[in-house]
């Protein structure tokens, strides 16, 4: 697995000298040459009394571990310690811009100073001596004004801030913890990084993350815990009122008029157990009206999950961006990446143990859901794309999915496509299909959607043609 906890880096400090003297860490420099993923960054060392001597750093990604340990390490040591890195170093180099002058501490030029000083008093006293007492001309040294550079922060990862993206050290969400495989009474919690996949996702101590952003992360991952998303059994019609305003969602947005329209239709939809076609214009708002109408039957008609969205790959992070303004309360999982990370996805972070009375009683009757009524997710929306469809058809098949909305569904306009057929494929108890895009004005085309929503009420395709033209 890719998954590892990432340990504490190679120190930052004590690395082969240029001089050639050697310290407590280049055997380990050597040892683990081949761990290094990639240098970000290069600069002159910071220069103080202890250490005059500027070096060039290389701020560095060690293989396996997150960019929370990046590290600062001298550019000689390390091209000395293997041939490969040498190699990658100077291709490196090539792409960096020049550094510059080295650096010198105040103190170094201050010496050269006295002593250019001390030089000149001794010619002047011999030229006194020579013409009698006229001074030559006086010569004057100027002192460096410029301030010594500060030394390095105390943290390895602080001073390599300004070369780091923010999102590829700040936490999106966390997957699971466990205690530190240390025996110390320390937490280690499995995160993820906002820029990137989830097989990056790494074991982290919690001490090594900020506290402000971890807490609201942590609770998350409890609530999926505590109160994982368990399918209720029961399809019993469940009628939500009319809504005259909009409610608040997300703290602070509202519908417009025409969407609070649109959402009491699909709800009323929903309560009349009719699958149905959104066919706004381009620009209206579908999205937030479904995300809307998925909250509400959440919180108010019990339909207790999961929900599924299908949009294309392009739109999937929209549809996840607006679950988290307008739903925030509802736990949201996109599916979608490698191979690595579906397997991280389907093995962290799918299912949920239930307490074994959480299930309704009515799961006991349904028979084939006796089973699915006490498996628990610790999703409530899943979004993925059309090919996930094909590629993860089991896991996605043996969900029992309340409610399903499917983006740009004028892709299932072939009876016969691909993603039609994955579509049909699935256990869905509702089903809302939306598209922007004009069916041509073919009846044909507009048939076949309705047929997937409801097969016995448009079995016919020459009636409704001779009825519709």
């Amino acid at each position: 697995s890719r998954l590892c906890l990432t340990a504490k880096p190679p120190s930052d400090g004590g690395v082969v000298s240029d001089d050639g003297d050697e310290s407590a860490s280049e055997s380990e420099a050597k040892l683990s040459s081949n761990k290094v993923e990639a240098f970000l960054a290069r600069r002159w060392s910071a220069v103080s009394p202890a250490s005059p001597k500027a070096h060039v750093e290389v701020l560095v990604k060690w293989r396996g571990r997150s960019h929370l340990h990046v590290s600062w390490e001298r550019e000689a040591p390390l091209a000395r310690s293997d041939t490969q890195l040498m190699t990658r170093l100077r291709a490196f180099t090539k792409t960096t811009p020049p550094l510059g002058a080295a650096p010198r501490h105040r103190a170094a030029e201050e010496e050269v100073v006295e002593d250019a000083l001390g030089a000149l008093a001794a010619v002047k006293e011999g030229a006194s001596r020579s013409t009698g007492g006229v001074e030559p001309a006086t010569i004057t040294v100027e002192h460096s004004t410029s301030p010594a550079e500060p030394p390095p922060l105390p943290l390895p990862a602080a001073d390599a801030l300004p070369f780091l993206r923010p999102g590829l050290y700040t936490v999106e969400y966390v997957i699971a913890v466990r205690p530190a495989l240390d025996g110390t009474a320390a937490r280690e919690l499995l995160v993820k990084f906002e820029e990137l996949p989830v097989a990056l996702a790494s074991w982290e101590y919690e001490a090594n993350l900020p506290d402000s952003h971890l807490l609201p992360l942590l609770a998350a991952h409890q609530a999926s815990i505590d109160a994982p998303c368990v399918p209720n059994p029961s399809n019993k019609r469940v009628k939500a009122p009319r809504l005259d305003k909009s409610p608040v969602f997300g703290g602070e947005r509202t519908l417009r008029p025409y969407q609070l329209e649109g959402v009491n239709w699909l709800l009323n939809a929903h309560g009349a157990r009719r699958n149905v076609l959104l066919a706004d214009e381009m620009g209206l708002g579908k999205t937030a009206q479904c995300v809307a109408t998925i909250s509400l039957l959440h919180e108010r008609c019990a339909t207790g999950g999961p929900y599924l969205v299908v949009a294309p790959l392009s739109t999937i992070g929209h549809w996840g961006r607006e679950f988290r303004v307008w739903a925030p309360q509802l736990r949201t999982l996109t599916l979608h990446g490698s191979a690595e990370d579906r397997r991280v996805i389907k093995e962290w972070m799918w299912h949920r143990e239930v307490a074994a009375n959480s299930g309704d009683d009515a799961g006991q009757r349904r028979g084939k859901s006796k089973q699915r009524a006490a498996q628990g997710y610790a999703f409530h929306v899943l979004i993925t794309t059309y090919e996930m469809l094909m590629t993860e058809a089991t896991p996605l098949s043996s969900v029992p999915w309340a409610y399903m909305v499917v983006d740009e569904a004028h892709r299932l306009k072939r009876r016969d496509g691909r993603a039609r057929k994955d579509i049909e494929r699935l256990d869905v108890r509702r089903l809302v299909l939306l598209t922007g895009t004009p069916i041509q004005n073919s009846t044909s085309e507009l048939f076949s959607l309705l047929a997937l929503l409801d097969e016995d009420r448009f079995g016919d395709e020459q009636a409704l043609v001779a009825r519709y033209g």
